[in-house]
């Protein structure tokens, strides 16, 4: 498959990119982008198997959104 582009999905810092752009924050919010099992995305796969994990706390609870998407060049 022609994986070209996808780096560009596996190099970019999704943390600090939420961080940056996400203008409304929730409480102890933390952002995860992985691969599907959690490990780190795959270098020239396509499509790419990615989980992003959204973990924020409220009213003393904490509570977690999983996504699990596949990523691919058209």
């Amino acid at each position: 498959a022609d994986a070209n582009g996808i780096a560009s999905v596996v190099s970019t810092n999704w943390v600090a990119w939420a961080t940056a752009n996400l203008s409304n924050t929730l409480s102890n919010q933390t952002v995860a982008v992985t691969d599907s099992a959690g490990g780190a995305l795959p270098a020239n796969t396509d499509p790419l198997p990615v989980r992003v994990k959204i973990t924020w706390g409220e009213k003393g609870k904490t509570s977690t959104y999983t996504i699990d998407t596949l990523v691919t060049k058209r």
